[in-house]
């Protein structure tokens, strides 16, 4: 890297530029072009006395997520050169060597696994590669003479291929470079600081059998222009003190080989300033850097601990796996403490521990869960010994839990109404029609079929005739079938077979005209033999057929039917894969495809009386050694167990399939416990009246609360008073997620949590129907409560969401188009708090703020009937429907954003997902008041944005759009609509690299002017606009081979 000056000393500036920060999107923010900072209402906070160790709680409004971060302990680098670590929690996380939702976000650049399992053809670019866990890659091209070309450039024995995110704000020059067969990614950023991935085997996750598929690069270096150097170390999963269980015995025989990577330790402050031009080798020893933050996984000293120990790790009560890569990636470990070392030769010449971060876990066979983050200090004596040891209180963590539910209950007498006979006969079908996110019940009678929707706490509307119906009926017979044909959640009526095709459901939920399959195998659909199960993770249905010694597959094409068949190899013998057919199952074994491991891949399960085992998906009809679960007991006894009374769920929503075994006096249920064994027996005894051949068991969300219930129907005549019953095993609660922590000094943050289906229901009872639906439940942050023990101040941020949209194209949940806010301090909860605590506090209600209630627009992303999405949401705007407002301002709205020119239609959908996540327009108001007043907002603020196609599509996955804002226009109201102030900015030019090269600052005239001035001429003054133009200049950039440094300001 070239230095124009290395006597120049480094700034504060190296902070704002850290390498961490790849890409914004690591936070889960917009990119940095898309960071639109809108105003907000503030409620006042606590003071000090809640104040620990820096932790962040914040909600992310678009999608409902709660997040927390807590920093490691890292001592500040020589100006400010710090690795910008921190553990943090979300909601919507998955488990880590941190616990269920904890991680610590160390960039990575693998292959995407959520449209398509890898192939790792690389001279085909057969993969996406996405960066940081937040944005896909795109080969870069260049346009040559009209045509646009790969950008690839040889240097020595280097090949080197550039590539750009789908949605550009990093403006980096992102490069995978392929040395003499080595394979490994080098990130520049625009301030010329250099980020290194993968270079060595240490830092990377290979497939154990082929190490040159890699389907990880892990963060191993960075360094900039003045010198610093910061070194990234991990430690590969080894078989160390495997636990001794049945589950783990092919792994433990090599049998099912397994990998990972753990990041060990951060070493930074390096000692001799480092120039990449020197040709000088660069710091690698802990001994070059003065500063090291250790992670311990069990293998450091308790009291004495030093970088160095290497005692054997520990394993945790919950190892996982996850087998979407191809491969096995194994995760045995638990990080027990973070350590912080020094390393200054004039205290010691050793180096000495000066903090830590210590974690305490509550620990099962299901989860790891975060129960205590302690941070202590460290005083050490000369002679090496630990002199202090003090620690701030602890932060502490709980986590919704399973209740176990037991009690049966029954659906009201009105719902059951057109339910004559219950759901045991095959004219009742459970589907989700309308990918609503919750079932109904489709009924097949006569000629006609009928459909209950389901409104959620039990009840369902009448049944309606689904009109126009198709030509034809057969669900009953089994002629036709629902599927998800395009894994979107959209239903379709498929007639299978060689001539078969599909009926769509069209906006006005009518069936659309029958239309046929382009291709459809010549196959009976009913042969035992042949399954539907996601094969090469793209999400839809495709076809596999289990032959002597091969695995037959089709890819599912969605409408279009199905590819050509490929050929997959079974194994050798039973152990290391699959030899049964499907048609195995007997009575005393069941063969089925279901997600055991809960990586989202349906797998192969063998369940026999006493056992359990399954074969894990590796992908494209390729499966992994066989895993026995680990299982107390039995189903049934020997003579009497029956493949028939089995039933699957993921009971808990941890992810993995669990089993629910049926008969006579009892419900038998297993939970799965992360794919490595089954829970003891929780049985429910006599649960329900009848349970046999003319009853049917469901696990379904019946409620509408995005859990499970058990349901029970009864075509008996005996049981037509109360047909269907059902068991809320969880009680509604979601369990598993953060539900309250506390810093012990004073401060509680209380989180409860609502399905996104409750907002849909909420609003279709209403009459306010989503522009867009979301065919699964997404738990929601429902409500935040904030509470200071020592002022007695209590604050509460509710939370309402509408419009959620999930693209199921690209099987991304894009959030919610609107999302209501209400910040509320409790005046109630204070007086009380204070009286009986006998303070002599103020009590005055008047001094408190009342409720701030802020609504929000987003860009979703949504393309589907742009024109009826956009005017539907602007019926929501201020002040549509309030008469008593006629000025033309504030009814103005901000023209939609423009189109690029020359899009082609799989473009123009990439151009909307380019706006994700921003912001359209928001409103605050004020509960405050008479209902005349509280109807007015006091801001009103505005965005429309400009979208640039940087590069089309021409041949690869996908274009690459830059997204900035074009305008924002703001009104201050102060709920006074006859009087606004109105500023607007314009974005007039603005480059390819998103800096804005013209804009103007507006402050538009006052609208009525004030009799109370002095003079004509101050009138006239107020009523005048007020235009700042402003242009910019930039510096050349320097592109060369070692430096990379876009223009300036």
């Amino acid at each position: 890297m070239t230095n124009p000056d290395k006597n120049t000393k480094p700034t504060k500036d190296t902070k704002e530029t850290n390498p961490l920060a790849v890409s914004s999107l690591t936070q889960g923010k917009p990119t940095e072009s898309n960071a639109i900072k809108i105003p907000k209402i503030e409620l006042p906070k606590g003071g000090g006395a809640i104040k620990s160790i820096d932790e962040k709680f914040q909600v992310n409004a678009v999608n409902g997520t709660a997040s927390l971060s807590v920093p490691l302990p890292l001592s500040p680098g020589r100006n400010g050169n710090t690795p910008q670590l921190s553990l943090s929690y979300n909601s919507g996380g998955g488990n880590s060597e941190f616990g269920l939702g904890w991680n610590v976000g160390i960039p990575s650049i693998q292959r995407k696994t959520e449209k398509e399992l890898p192939l790792y053809r690389d001279a085909e670019e057969s993969d996406t590669f996405i960066i940081a866990g937040a944005e896909d890659l795109v080969p870069e091209m260049v346009e040559i003479n009209g045509k646009w070309e790969r950008v690839i450039i040889t240097n020595g024995t280097k090949i080197i291929k550039r590539y750009r995110p789908r949605i550009e704000g990093l403006f980096s020059r992102i490069e995978k470079i392929e040395d003499s067969g080595n394979v490994y990614w080098k990130v520049t950023s625009k301030e010329n600081v250099v980020s290194v991935y993968g270079e060595t085997p240490a830092g990377r996750i290979s497939n154990p059998f082929d190490a040159n598929q890699i389907f990880s690069w892990n963060f191993e270096y960075t360094y900039d222009d003045k010198g610093n150097f910061i070194r990234y170390v991990y430690k590969q999963e080894d078989d160390t003190n495997l636990p001794v269980s049945v589950s783990e015995k092919n792994r433990i025989s090599g049998l099912a080989p397994y990998t990972n990577t753990y990041l060990k330790s951060v070493l930074y402050g390096n000692r001799e300033a480092y120039y990449v031009e020197d040709g000088l080798p660069a710091p690698n020893r802990p001994e070059d850097f003065l500063f090291e933050l250790v992670f311990d996984y069990g293998e450091h000293d308790i009291n004495k601990p030093k970088p160095n120990d290497n005692n054997p790790w520990t394993t945790r009560k919950d190892p996982y796996s996850t087998y979407r890569s191809g491969f096995e990636i194994r995760t045995y470990r638990r990080c027990n403490r973070v350590l912080m070392f020094h390393r200054f030769d004039e205290l010691s010449p050793n180096p000495y521990l000066v903090r830590s971060l210590d974690f305490k876990y509550e620990e099962n066979e299901n989860f790891t869960y975060l129960e205590d983050v302690i941070q202590n200090g460290y005083i050490w004596k000369t002679n090496g010994d630990l002199s202090v040891k003090d620690s701030l209180p602890p932060m502490s963590f709980t986590y919704a839990k399973n209740p176990f539910n037991q009690e049966v209950q029954i659906l009201p007498s009105d719902s059951l109404h057109s339910f004559p006979v219950g759901l045991g006969s095959g004219e009742y079908q459970w589907t989700d029609l309308y990918s609503e996110g919750i079932s109904g019940v489709l009924i097949e009678q006569g000629s006609g079929w009928y459909y209950k929707s389901n409104l959620g706490a039990g009840e369902f509307s009448p049944a309606v005739l689904v009109s126009p119906k198709p030509s034809f009926t057969g669900m009953n017979n089994g002629a036709l079938s629902i599927q998800e044909l395009e894994g979107n959640g959209t239903k379709y009526l498929v007639q299978p077979g060689r001539n078969g095709g599909y009926f769509e459901l069209n906006e006005c939920e009518g069936w659309q005209p029958m239309q046929t399959f382009d291709q459809h195998p010549n196959l009976d659909l009913n042969d035992p033999n042949l399954k539907f199960l996601d094969v090469n993770g793209d999400g839809l249905p495709d076809i596999i057929l289990s032959i002597e010694n091969e695995f037959l597959w089709y890819a599912g094409l969605g409408k279009k039917g199905y590819d050509d068949y490929e050929v997959a190899q079974k194994a050798k013998d039973d152990e290391s894969g699959p030899k049964v057919l499907f048609s195995d199952s007997s009575e005393r074994l069941l063969v089925a495809t279901m997600d055991m491991s809960g990586d989202g891949l349906s797998d192969i399960v063998l369940i026999q009386n006493n056992s359990v085992a399954y074969y894990p998906n590796l992908g494209y009809g390729r499966f992994g050694a066989k895993v026995t679960m680990r299982m107390v007991g039995s189903f049934d006894h020997d003579d009497q167990f029956s493949p028939d009374f089995i039933h699957f769920a993921d009971i808990d929503g941890s992810g993995t399939t669990d089993i629910i075994y049926v008969w006579k006096n009892k419900i038998q249920v297993r939970y799965n416990y992360s794919g490595n064994s089954l829970s003891d027996v929780d049985e429910f005894y006599n649960p329900f009246p009848n349970i046999d051949s003319q009853s049917k068991i469901t696990v379904l969300d019946l409620l509408g609360n995005g859990t499970s219930c058990i349901v029970w129907s009864s075509a008996l005549p005996g049981d037509r008073e109360a047909p269907l019953r059902y068991i809320d095993v969880t009680k509604g609660i979601k369990p598993h997620v953060m539900t309250e922590y506390r810093n012990n000094m004073g401060k509680e943050v209380r989180v409860t949590y609502k399905p996104s289906t409750f907002y849909f229901l909420k609003d279709k009872k209403e009459g306010k129907a989503w522009v867009s639906k979301l065919p699964f439940p997404v738990q929601c942050v429902d409500q935040v409560i904030t509470e200071d023990k020592v002022s007695q101040l209590r604050f509460t941020n509710q939370y309402f969401y509408h419009h959620g949209y999930y693209d199921g194209v690209e099987r991304e949940f894009r959030g919610f188009a609107m999302v209501v806010q209400k910040d509320t301090e409790e005046f109630e909860h204070y007086k009380t708090e204070t009286t009986n605590a006998g303070a002599l506090n103020v009590v005055r209600e008047d001094l408190y703020q009342a409720t701030v209630i802020t609504k929000s627009w987003f860009h979703t992303g949504y393309y589907h009937c742009r024109n009826k999405y956009i005017h539907q949401l602007k019926e929501e705007y201020y002040p549509n429907g309030i008469d008593a407002v006629n000025d033309r301002a504030l009814k103005y709205i901000l023209p939609d954003y423009k189109i690029p020119e020359h899009i082609n239609a799989y473009e123009l959908s990439e151009c909307f997902r380019a706006l994700k996540g921003l912001p359209v327009r928001q409103e605050v108001y004020s509960d405050e008041g008479d209902e005349s007043v509280k109807i007015h907002p006091y801001t009103i603020t505005q965005f429309n944005y400009n979208i640039q196609r940087l590069q089309p599509k021409e041949g690869q996955k996908h274009a690459i759009f830059l997204t900035t804002e074009k305008e924002k226009l703001s009104f201050g109201m102060e709920r006074n609509p006859s009087d606004p102030r109105i500023s607007h900015n314009i974005n007039i030019e603005i480059d390819s690299y998103g800096n804005v090269l013209q804009s103007a600052a507006i402050a538009y005239g006052r609208l009525i002017q004030d009799v109370l001035l002095p003079s004509d001429r101050d009138r006239q003054k107020q009523g005048d606009r007020q235009i700042i133009y402003s242009k910019n200049r930039f510096t050349e950039s320097i592109q060369t081979t070692d430096c990379y440094r876009l223009q300036y300001l």
